[in-house]
């Protein structure tokens, strides 16, 4: 039997005592969540405290920096699996400030995007860019976000310049909205109805 590495039962945190409360997103486990149980420093200026949901800590700094912080952007449901795991990396590695690794991984998103649609492996990141934009997958109007992806990600990707908050949150939203355009979106469409079936399996 697999051993059971979730923060209950035998496995939940010993010697916790009352702190501070605090409400604050879960890096974890992305909820919004309410906590006044954890441990602190003896002045009181630091802490950590304990999601009530995913049993998970967080550390708050003595000048309140939240570590790991919210994870930006959203889940997404029915990705393709390697695409789910560099959407995730991406996610977290912006909410331990890891900017530049952030950056890198949408860079690689964007290139499993393009191959899981069609495009040839092995290609250079700049083509795969202006197939998924000729491809009609990216909205009009918004091939300087992909741009702006291919510039950033080769900058984090070939030169020594750190990638920085912005540059990392404005990526990683892009490459949110991209993938619900591209995976999310075509399986809203209502089906026909029968009827509306049968009438076309009529037609000569």
């Amino acid at each position: 039997m697999a051993k059971d590495w979730t923060l209950t039962g035998n496995n939940a945190w010993e010697h916790l005592q009352d702190v501070e409360p605090e409400s604050w997103q879960c890096g974890y486990c992305s909820y919004e969540v309410a906590s006044k149980t954890g441990l602190r420093t003896a002045t009181h200026e630091a802490f950590i405290r304990i999601c009530p949901h995913c049993n998970c800590p967080t550390f708050f700094s003595c000048d309140r920096k939240q570590w790991p912080g919210p994870r930006h952007g959203g889940l997404i449901a029915k990705l393709p699996k390697e695409v789910e795991v560099a959407y995730e990396e991406a996610r977290g590695s912006l909410s331990v400030n890891a900017f530049t690794g952030s950056v890198m991984l949408c860079r690689k998103i964007l290139m499993n995007v393009a191959v899981s649609k069609g495009a040839d492996e092995g290609l250079q990141f700049a083509p795969y860019v202006e197939w998924l934009m000729k491809e009609g997958y990216v909205p009009k109007g918004s091939d300087g976000w992909l741009r702006y992806i291919k510039d950033r990600g080769n900058e984090a990707n070939h030169q020594i310049v750190p990638m920085n908050s912005d540059d990392a949150r404005g990526v990683l939203s892009f490459t949110e909205q991209l993938l619900r355009n591209v995976y999310v979106l075509p399986n809203l469409v209502p089906p026909k109805p029968a009827s509306q079936l049968e009438k076309g399996s009529n037609k000569p």
